[in-house]
């Protein structure tokens, strides 16, 4: 269900005719291929194949260290967009200077995202992601 690869391809080849300054695509997994089609390549190579070197990418999905985004990089993108990891290490980008850096990852004590700068609401929203925070209430 939903929107296919090839007319997500197709739109993107049409931006590319309105002045759009980067195409942002969301992998959900930047390291595996799209489901349901018999293309080894991850999502970010298909985009980067598919539009040429003249459009700029932005690509997220499960990116969480310095190695993660290389690789995406490497895949394609100019840019690598991040989710989980920056709500739960406001400071990520910083780290990416260090080319081992690997944050801790899931799951958080509501203390921790607390001091990453969550308000309360945030955190009990961030509670239905399982696994994200440690307490293990929902709501």
């Amino acid at each position: 269900m939903g929107v296919t690869l090839a007319e997500s391809l197709e739109l993107s080849k049409m931006m590319g005719g309105w002045d759009v300054d980067m195409i942002h695509i969301s992998c959900w997994d930047a390291f595996k291929g799209p489901q349901g089609e018999d293309d080894p390549r991850t999502i970010t190579r298909i985009f980067r194949d598919e539009l040429g070197a003249d459009a700029a990418i932005i690509s997220t999905g499960s990116v969480w260290d310095a190695s993660d985004a290389q690789f995406v990089i490497d895949e394609g993108a100019d840019m690598v967009g991040v989710a989980r990891v920056a709500i739960a290490h406001s400071d990520w980008a910083t780290g990416l200077d260090d080319g081992e850096y690997s944050p801790e990852r899931p799951p958080f004590t509501p203390e921790h995202l607390i001091s990453q700068g969550l308000s309360q609401v945030f955190v009990d929203y961030m509670r239905r992601w399982q696994g994200f925070v440690t307490d293990g209430r929902s709501e």
